[in-house]
C-alpha cells in the first residue's frame, strides 16, 4: 500500500514540476504543432492588443459613449488587453523554448495574473447581466448609478485578486506543468488541494453563469412583455427604445456566448485532470490548446462590438482614419 502511495506521489510530481531536459526544444509537442500554436497565439496577441485598444480609446473619447454598460465593457476590454500583453508572450516563448525559462519570481507571477484576469472578466461579465437585468425589469428607475458600477467593477477586481493571491498563501500552489505552456495551480493530490479546485470552479464559473443564464433569461422575457404592451398602445418612441434595449442585450449575450465557447474547454480540462488518478489519459497538447482557446476570446470582443453595434463600428473607423471625425454615441438612451 505505501509503494503505491508513493509511486502515485512520484507520477503527481512529475507531473507537476519542471522538466529539466536541455536542448530538446520541442520535446513536449512537436514542431508539427509548435509552430501553427506559435502562429496562432502571435495573431491573438496583435488581434487583441489593437482591438481593446480600440474599444477603450473609443469609450474614453467620446462622452456620449460614456454608459454604466461601457464601462462594464471598458473593464472588460482592459483584462482582455492585460492578458495580451502580460501573459499570451510568456506563452509564446515558453512554448517556443520547450520549458519555463524565466524563474520561479516569474512563474509566480504568472500563475497570478492568469487566474486575476481570468476571474476578473467572468464576474465582469456577471455584473453586466445583473445590470442589464436591473435596467429592464425596472426602466424608469435609476437603480444603478455610475458609482455603483465602479463599486462592481471594483468588487470583481477584489475577489479575482483574491482568489488569485490563494495559492501564493499556501492553499494550492504554482507550478510549471510538463508540457504547458504557462504557470499554474498544482494538480490536487490532498484535500486542501481538491478544496481550492472546487471553490474557484464553484465561484468563479458555476455561480456566475447560473447567475447569467437566469438573467438573461429574464432580460428578453422582459423585453418581450415591454414589447407586447407597446404594441397595444402604439407608442412608437417607447418601442424604438425598447428595441434598442434588444440589440445591445443580444450583443452582450454574444460576448457571454463567445466567453463560455472559449473558456468552458479550459474548465473542463482543469476539472477533470484534477480528480481522475491517471493524468497521463490526458494528452500533454490538450493544455495549451484549452488556454489558447481561453486566449481566442480576448480578440473576440472588440469584433462582436464593431460587428453588432454601430457606434463601436463607427468609433473604430474614427480610430483608423477611414472616415472623419463624427463622435459616435451609445444607440439609445442613458437608461442603457
Amino acid at each position: 500500500m505505501s509503494t503505491t502511495f508513493s509511486l502515485m506521489v512520484e507520477e503527481q510530481n512529475e507531473y507537476n514540476l519542471t522538466s529539466n531536459l536541455p536542448g530538446n526544444t520541442y520535446y513536449y509537442h512537436g514542431h508539427a504543432a509548435v509552430v501553427p500554436l506559435c502562429l496562432v497565439i502571435a495573431i491573438f496577441i496583435i488581434l487583441s492588443v489593437l482591438g481593446n485598444i480600440m474599444v477603450i480609446v473609443t469609450v474614453v473619447r467620446h462622452k456620449g459613449m460614456r454608459t454604466r454598460t461601457n464601462m462594464f465593457i471598458v473593464n472588460l476590454a482592459v483584462a482582455d488587453m492585460l492578458t495580451a500583453v502580460i501573459d499570451m508572450p510568456i506563452s509564446l516563448v515558453t512554448l517556443i523554448h520547450g520549458d519555463w525559462i524565466l524563474g520561479d519570481f516569474f512563474c509566480q507571477l504568472n500563475g497570478f495574473t492568469m487566474a486575476l484576469f481570468f476571474i476578473c472578466s467572468i464576474h465582469t461579465l456577471m455584473y453586466i447581466s445583473i445590470h442589464k437585468y436591473i435596467s429592464i425589469a425596472h426602466p424608469f428607475r435609476r437603480v444603478l448609478t455610475h458609482q455603483k458600477v465602479l463599486l462592481m467593477i471594483g468588487a470583481a477586481w477584489c475577489w479575482a485578486a483574491m482568489c488569485a493571491t490563494f495559492p501564493l498563501l499556501g492553499w494550492n500552489k504554482i507550478v510549471f506543468k510538463k508540457g504547458s505552456s504557462q504557470c499554474g495551480p498544482s494538480l490536487p493530490d490532498d484535500w486542501i488541494d481538491h478544496s481550492h479546485s472546487i471553490l474557484i470552479t464553484v465561484s468563479n464559473y458555476i455561480v456566475p453563469l447560473v447567475v447569467m443564464i437566469f438573467c438573461y433569461s429574464r432580460i428578453f422575457k422582459e423585453i418581450d412583455n415591454h414589447m407586447h404592451r407597446i404594441r397595444e398602445t402604439s407608442n412608437v418612441s417607447l418601442q424604438d427604445t425598447i428595441r434598442q434595449q434588444r440589440r445591445i442585450s443580444v450583443t452582450l449575450f454574444l460576448v457571454l456566448s463567445c466567453f463560455l465557447i472559449c473558456w468552458t474547454p479550459y474548465v473542463v480540462y482543469s476539472t477533470t485532470v484534477a480528480f481522475i488518478r491517471d493524468k497521463t489519459l490526458v494528452p500533454l497538447v490538450v493544455n495549451p490548446l484549452v488556454y489558447w482557446c481561453g486566449y481566442l476570446n480576448s480578440a473576440c470582443n472588440p469584433v462582436i462590438y464593431g460587428f453588432k453595434n454601430h457606434s463601436f463600428r463607427q468609433g473604430y473607423k474614427e480610430i483608423m482614419c477611414v472616415q472623419s471625425s463624427v463622435p459616435p454615441s451609445e444607440e439609445g438612451t442613458e437608461h442603457h
